[in-house]
């Protein structure tokens, strides 16, 4: 019998060009890399079929495969989970395998694995050949929702429905008879996730709501959406068509014009009436400043010998809805505000910079070049000359009055590490949301993959930074000492957290 089921597990194949008769998926994780390689070249390549379902062999055998590259290169793997965690985890994932998936299952489970890695720079995309499909066989919820609160509410905060009348400001209560809470919850496990910040999660969940719904619960002909309308008492229940998503795109086009550009990252305001200044830094990406003309230290430099020359008493940093970007300029900036050299990060290691096994299905190699100093120390490599290991205060202009720094769920990467650092070294005050990363460091110098059987595409870090604070474990964003969660519906132009920063200038 036993020979019987090899049997059938060798001439199994699937959508995607089928397994090699040499090797069976259970088989994978213990060849020997030139094996390994031989093998994933051996994997004829086809065409994407999106509506075609992966059998037991390619849907285990690409669980198998991404297993052992996450093994060999992704460097934060056991950072916030355990080997054993993760290790169920692929097990229950190769335990749904045995019977015949769709696509949309193998994410599902993969999905759930990055999510509960946490590693906020680690995730995933559909191959190319997803997408066409999806825009014209997959209907999808037509609103986007904001989220609040804690426990969370949900609003409507844009309606992209063709035929429903529903204003934005309306909570959304139930969806399909489900309770919001309940449903957002099972599909956060989906979402990025960066540490044990609490709101990481959430963020990615707004902002991809109706994809989320479609990835991992389905495409219904009609959702029955719960309600209860601004100045309202009541819910009321409303049945609303699901849409194409062109057809979505369109009506938001057509309702609620694109937002500005976010035009230059580097933005700088002076109020003299209360000695404050504001620097507004929505980007951290080097190569975004010089496109729109701006270079980060010569900006800095020149804003800080401004303030030094008008007696700036208060400055406000904000940091809202900045992703990350450059680590470098985090230091740079805190060069400012510091009388003492710290540590930045103190250590950047990676648990191996190439080559790797899983070369052939390589979509993007994570970029570590000869001028990177890295050696070998108890199974790692050290980054020794990683360049924002230290930050040593700026001879001139530093500021010395009181620090006010504005953060939110979005204050991701680079953005988080600055917080963390400036949290630990200066006396600012934190205002708004807790950051979206793990204050004890993030990944990085990412490195994308194919899987060969079901083609899609999955990204990890090759490398963990850890940040020079005084927890090295603490996998929480730093909490804001006054908590201003986001507001919703927003208020006529007024910024919640600003006027709280204005208020305890005043208050001084």
């Amino acid at each position: 019998m036993e020979k019987i089921l090899q049997l059938a597990w060798l001439v199994c194949c699937v959508w995607s060009g089928g397994l090699t008769a040499q090797v069976l998926p259970e088989q994978i994780p213990s060849l020997n890399p030139a094996e390994f390689q031989a093998y994933l070249r051996e994997i004829p390549s086809s065409e994407f079929n999106p509506s075609a379902t992966l059998t037991p062999a390619g849907a285990q055998a690409d669980l198998q495969i991404l297993r052992r590259a996450l093994e060999e290169a992704h460097t934060p793997i056991y950072r916030y989970a355990s080997q054993s965690q993760v290790d169920s985890c692929f097990a229950a994932a190769l335990h749904a395998a045995e019977s015949p998936m769709s696509y949309l299952e193998l994410v599902g489970h993969i999905s759930r694995l990055q999510h509960l890695i946490a590693c906020g720079h680690s995730g995933w995309s559909h191959p190319p050949g997803f997408f066409p499909h999806r825009d014209s066989a997959l209907a999808l919820f037509p609103f986007d929702l904001r989220i609040t609160g804690s426990p969370p509410r949900f609003w409507i905060h844009q309606n992209n429905s063709t035929t429903a009348k529903i204003e934005p400001g309306t909570e959304l209560l139930t969806l399909n008879d489900q309770p919001l809470p309940e449903l957002a919850n099972w599909l956060r496990q989906h979402m990025y996730a960066d540490g044990a910040t609490g709101a990481s999660a959430w963020g990615d969940l707004e902002a991809a709501f109706p994809n989320a719904y479609g990835n991992f619960v389905g495409s219904p002909e009609t959702f029955k959406l719960e309600i209860r309308e601004p100045g309202a008492e009541a819910s009321r229940t409303i049945d609303v068509p699901s849409e194409l998503r062109p057809q979505i795109k369109a009506n938001r086009k057509a309702r609620y014009p694109a937002a500005e550009p976010m035009g230059k990252p580097l933005r700088f305001e002076e109020y003299p009436e209360v000695k404050a200044a504001k620097l507004d830094i929505r980007w951290w990406r080097k190569e975004y400043m010089a496109k729109m003309g701006q270079d980060f230290e010569t900006f800095v430099d020149s804003i800080f010998a401004r303030m030094d020359g008008a007696g700036t008493e208060n400055l406000v940093i904000d940091l809202r809805g900045n992703r990350g970007g450059w680590t470098a300029y985090g230091s740079y900036l805190l060069s400012y505000l510091i009388e003492e050299e710290v540590s930045y990060m103190t250590s950047v290691v990676t648990r191996n910079p190439g080559p790797y096994s899983f070369e052939p299905i390589v979509l993007f190699p994570p970029g570590y070049i000869d001028t990177f100093d890295l050696q070998l120390e108890n199974g790692t490599y050290t980054w020794k000359n990683y360049p924002s290991l230290r930050t040593i205060p700026q001879p001139h202009n530093r500021f010395s009055g009181q620090i006010y720094v504005l953060t939110d769920h979005q204050s991701r990467a680079c953005s988080a590490m600055f917080s963390a650092l400036t949290r630990r070294h200066t006396s600012a005050v934190f205002i708004g949301e807790e950051t979206g990363t793990a204050q004890c460091g993030s990944g990085g110098m990412v490195m994308g993959i194919t899987l060969p059987h079901s083609q899609l595409r999955v990204f990890f870090s090759t490398a963990m930074y850890t940040a020079g604070v005084s927890d090295v474990q603490n996998p929480h964003g730093v909490q804001p000492d006054v908590p201003v969660p986001a507001i919703y519906p927003e208020s006529d132009g007024i910024d919640p957290g600003l006027e709280v920063v204005w208020e305890l200038i005043r208050e001084k």
